[in-house]
C-alpha cells in the first residue's frame, strides 16, 4: 500500500532525530514539549467564545484554541521521536479537543447556524483542520496511541467532519467558492477520508473534491496570480498542494475511477487523471504550474514581499512546500536564504509534521534575487526587481478577494528596508470582514495607500477594472478614474517608468469641472524627512516641484495583522493651482552614501 503522507518513513524520522540540520529546531521543540508536561491544557470557555459576538475580539478564544492544536502537533512529533514520555500530555490535549462544544471558531459560525445546522456539525476552515490534524496524528503514531483514543478520534472526526460533509450539513457554501476556503477545507476533509475512511468513500467523494479544487484554481485566473496575496497562496495553495500529493499517493494503489470514466475526465480535468491507470496527478497541469511560480515572484529585495490585499510585508515561504515543489519542478524551484523560510502554513499546526518530513538537510539554500520584471496581465500586477531595489504596483479593481480599495497602490523596498509601503493586512476582528465597517480600517481604505485624494474623496468598492494602457519591462500605466466613482473625473492615468536608479511616477488627471482639492498621498512605515523639493524615506528621495505642490506630513495609528499597534506616516502633496487638466510628476531616486536616511531626524 502506498504511503499517503510523503516521506513518512522510519528512515526519515531517524534522520530528523539524528542529523545536525534539525538539532536546533528539535531542541526548541523539546523545550516546548517539556512545558506542556507541567502546564494544563488551556481552557476554551463559553465567555471567551461569545466575546466575538460582543465586541469582535477574536484573540480571547482563538489563542487557547490554537495553542491546543499546536500542542497536538508538537507532542505528536515528540512521541514519534522520543517515545512515551510525552504520550500522557498528548492524550490529555486530544481528549480536550474532542470534548470541545464545536471545532468552529466564532468568527466563522453565525449564531443562526445553531438552529439550522448545529454547532457540532458545522464545518469551517479550522473544524476541518482539526479533523485532519487528529486523523494524521492517528496515522503517524498508529498503535502507539491507545486503542480507545484511536476509536475516539475516529468517532469524533466522523461525527464533526466526515458525515456532515457527506450529508452537506455544514459546508455547502465553500464547496462552490472561488477562493482559498475551497482548497483548505477540501484538503482537510479529504485527508480525514484518506486516513480514516474507506476506499468506497473516497471513490464516491473524489469528483466533488476535484470540482471544488477546480473552482479554487480558477480563482488564480489565466496568469496564475493569487489576488488574495502571498500569505493566502501559502495557506490556500499550500493546502491544495498537500491534497495533490496525498491524492496522487492514494491513487497509486486505489482505483478511484474506471478506465472509461478516466478517459472522460482526462480532458475535463486538464489531465489530472490518467486515462489508463486512474492515477490522479495535479502536478502535470499547466494551471498548477503557473500558480506555483507565484510565491517566488512575490519575493522582493531583502526580506520583503508584495503585500497587496491582506498580504504581509515580510516574504516567507514554507520549507515544506519548497521541498515538495523542488521534487516536482526541479528546474524551476530554488531555495532562498534560510531566513526567508518559515516553519508552517497552518494556524492550527496541521503542517508542522511536514516541516520536518518534507525537508532536505543537504539542500542548497541562499538563491540570490534575480533582476527581472514580473507581469500579471489579468490581475494587473507589475513587479520590477533590480540589483538595488524592488517596486511592486497594482491596478485591478476594488472588489477583489480580501479587497482593499487600492487601485494604483505600490510598495518600494531596498536591502536596507522599506521606503514607501502598502500596509497590507490589518488586525482580523469581526468588523474587518463586515461590509459596513471594512473600509473604516486604515489598512483597507484608499487613504491608507499611496493614492490621490480628490475633493476629499477616496476610492470606493467597485468591480470596474482599471484599463491597463502600458505593461512592459520598464513601464506600467493604467487609468484609475473608475475607482473613484466621481462623475467629474474623466480620467486619472498613473504611470510608472523604471530604471536602475529609481523610477518616475506620473499622474495625469482630466476633469469636466475644476476640482476643489487634489492631494497626492504617499505612505511610509518610517517617518519622512523633508528637504527642499524632496522627501527622504529609507534609501529613497521623493522629488517634487515645490512651485506646484505644497507638502505636509501627518501620521495615524493602526493595528497590524499580528495585533501590534503601528504608525503610518503620510506625505501629502497638495496641488496649488487647480485646473481641469493636471499633470504631476514625481521622481523616486535612490540616494547614495551619507545622503541615505537612517530614520533619525
Amino acid at each position: 500500500m502506498s504511503e499517503i503522507l510523503s516521506n513518512n518513513t522510519e528512515e526519515k524520522w531517524e534522520e530528523i532525530k539524528s542529523h545536525p540540520f534539525y538539532a536546533e529546531e528539535l531542541a526548541a521543540l523539546v523545550k516546548e514539549g517539556e512545558e506542556y508536561l507541567v502546564t494544563p491544557v488551556p481552557a476554551t470557555p463559553y465567555t471567551a467564545y461569545m466575546r466575538f459576538r460582543k465586541d469582535g475580539n477574536r484573540l480571547e478564544y482563538e489563542t487557547p484554541y490554537f495553542v491546543r492544536r499546536r500542542r497536538i502537533a508538537v507532542l505528536t512529533i515528540l512521541v514519534k521521536l522520543y517515545g512515551e514520555k510525552y504520550l500522557p500530555a498528548l492524550l490529555d490535549v486530544i481528549w480536550a479537543v474532542t470534548e470541545e462544544f464545536t471545532w468552529c471558531v466564532p468568527a466563522h459560525l453565525p449564531l443562526e447556524w445553531y438552529h439550522e445546522k448545529g454547532y457540532l456539525t458545522s464545518i469551517d476552515l479550522y473544524a476541518t483542520e482539526t479533523g485532519a490534524l487528529l486523523a494524521e496524528t492517528d496515522h503517524i503514531l498508529g498503535d502507539t496511541l491507545p486503542s480507545y483514543t484511536r476509536e475516539h478520534i475516529r468517532a469524533e472526526v466522523e461525527k464533526r467532519v466526515m458525515r456532515p460533509y457527506i450529508d452537506g450539513v455544514g459546508s455547502p457554501w465553500w464547496m462552490d467558492g472561488v477562493h482559498n476556503w475551497g482548497a483548505v477545507c477540501t484538503c482537510n476533509v479529504a485527508l480525514c477520508f484518506l486516513y480514516l475512511g474507506t476506499e468506497r468513500d473516497v471513490y464516491r467523494l473524489e469528483p466533488q473534491f476535484n470540482r471544488t479544487m477546480n473552482l479554487f484554481l480558477a480563482s488564480y485566473g489565466s496568469d496564475g496570480c493569487c489576488a488574495e496575496g502571498l500569505s493566502y497562496w501559502c495557506y490556500g495553495f499550500g493546502l491544495f498542494l498537500i491534497y495533490a500529493d496525498a491524492m496522487r499517493n492514494y491513487s497509486e494503489t486505489h482505483r478511484l475511477v474506471t478506465v472509461n470514466e478516466a478517459r472522460a475526465a482526462f480532458v475535463a480535468k486538464e489531465q489530472a487523471h490518467d486515462p489508463l491507470t486512474g492515477r490522479i496527478d495535479y502536478f502535470v497541469r499547466e494551471d498548477v504550474r503557473r500558480a506555483v511560480a507565484f510565491a517566488s515572484n512575490m519575493r522582493l529585495t531583502g526580506e520583503h514581499g508584495v503585500s497587496f490585499s491582506d498580504g504581509l510585508r515580510v516574504f516567507s515561504y514554507p520549507r515544506s512546500l519548497f521541498w515538495l515543489l523542488k521534487r516536482e519542478y526541479p528546474d524551476e524551484i530554488a531555495y532562498p536564504p534560510l531566513g526567508l523560510v518559515k516553519p508552517t502554513i497552518s494556524a492550527g499546526g496541521l503542517t508542522l509534521s511536514r516541516y520536518f518530513l518534507w525537508s532536505d538537510p543537504n539542500a542548497e539554500y541562499g538563491e540570490k534575487l534575480k533582476p527581472c520584471t514580473v507581469i500579471y496581465p489579468e490581475t494587473s500586477w507589475f513587479i520590477k526587481k533590480t540589483a538595488r531595489y524592488s517596486l511592486a504596483a497594482k491596478a485591478g479593481h476594488n472588489a477583489e478577494p480580501h479587497n482593499h480599495n487600492d487601485v494604483g497602490s505600490f510598495h518600494l523596498v531596498t536591502e536596507n528596508g522599506e521606503a514607501f509601503v502598502d500596509l497590507g493586512a490589518g488586525e482580523y476582528v469581526r468588523q474587518y470582514f463586515l461590509a459596513d465597517y471594512r473600509y473604516g480600517f486604515l489598512t483597507n481604505r484608499s487613504r491608507g495607500h499611496s493614492l490621490p485624494i480628490i475633493n476629499g474623496s477616496e476610492q470606493v468598492v467597485t468591480k470596474e477594472k482599471a484599463p491597463v494602457l502600458v505593461m512592459e519591462e520598464n513601464a506600467f500605466a493604467f487609468d484609475m478614474a473608475k475607482a473613484y466613482a466621481m462623475p467629474t473625473l474623466l480620467s486619472a492615468v498613473r504611470r510608472f517608468d523604471t530604471d536602475e536608479d529609481g523610477f518616475v511616477l506620473t499622474d495625469r488627471f482630466s476633469f469636466s469641472e475644476m476640482p476643489e482639492t487634489l492631494i497626492e498621498r504617499f505612505v511610509s512605515a518610517d517617518k519622512p524627512v523633508a528637504a527642499e523639493g524632496c522627501v527622504m524615506v529609507g534609501d529613497f528621495c521623493l522629488r517634487f516641484d515645490p512651485e506646484v505642490l505644497d507638502v505636509a506630513f501627518h501620521e495615524e495609528e493602526y493595528v497590524d495583522h499580528i495585533h501590534k499597534p503601528k504608525t503610518a506616516y503620510f506625505t501629502d502633496l497638495t496641488v496649488k493651482e487647480k485646473a481641469k487638466e493636471i499633470a504631476l510628476a514625481f521622481r523616486f531616486d535612490l540616494m547614495k552614501g551619507d545622503m541615505v536616511n537612517d530614520g533619525d531626524e
